[in-house]
């Protein structure tokens, strides 16, 4: 029987991610899901698949003192692994170091990027694809969603897989993005599997 890991769920939007991870993924044991942004739909889902969730909102606080607070909260479920599901917010190094790697048992934090991240990090990876950005007006044949492990840099860390969107003459950022999400929903899980396959023994 595959050894399931404790992990918690960070996101800040729609919980679209959240939501495949939840129905796909086969080797975590999601603990809790944890927003920073009240109005979240990731909420619903986590009701939805009866997962305690929490909203612990940034607004006014500093970063550390911020991430403390999740840390707070994680620490009640023993979580030694953390996937970012849409979660918009830059984690500190001491964050980070909670879950590091040369921790026995415990597997790091994963990002999930809509491009190549060795050409592209921070938000509107679909709109770097287009050449849609100032100052980045190169339209791209295909972009590549990567899912990483997460350092304290904006997208930098240790790419685990990619998979190529094409893109094509007619396509605008809307069919991008549909396109785009479509694969992330079935690519991130398993992305989440096959790293975890790699990393725990049998």
């Amino acid at each position: 029987m595959e050894k399931k890991i404790s992990t918690a769920i960070l996101a800040s939007g729609n919980g679209t991610n959240a939501k495949a991870i939840l129905e796909s993924c086969k080797r975590i044991d999601t603990k809790i899901i944890i927003t920073n942004n009240s109005n979240s739909l990731v909420l619903k889902v986590a009701k939805e698949h009866n997962v305690p969730s929490f909203v612990i909102p940034h607004e006014g606080k500093q970063r550390i003192t911020h991430e403390l607070e999740i840390l707070e909260t994680i620490k009640r479920y023993d979580i030694r692994f953390v996937v970012l599901a849409g979660y918009m917010r830059v984690l500190t190094k001491y964050f980070l170091k909670q879950f590091e790697l040369n921790k026995p048992d415990y597997y790091g934090t994963i990002n999930i990027h809509p491009a190549d991240t060795k050409f592209y990090q921070g938000t509107k990876g679909y709109e770097f694809a287009l050449g849609l950005l100032p100052g980045k007006p190169v339209r791209w044949k295909e972009t590549k969603i990567t899912a990483h492990l997460v350092d304290e840099g904006i997208d930098t860390g240790h790419i685990i897989y990619q998979h190529p969107i094409p893109i094509h003459e007619n396509d605008t950022i809307y069919t991008l993005k549909e396109k785009g999400l479509k694969a992330e929903h079935d690519f991130y899980p398993k992305a989440i599997d096959g790293y975890l396959a790699q990393m725990v023994p049998r």
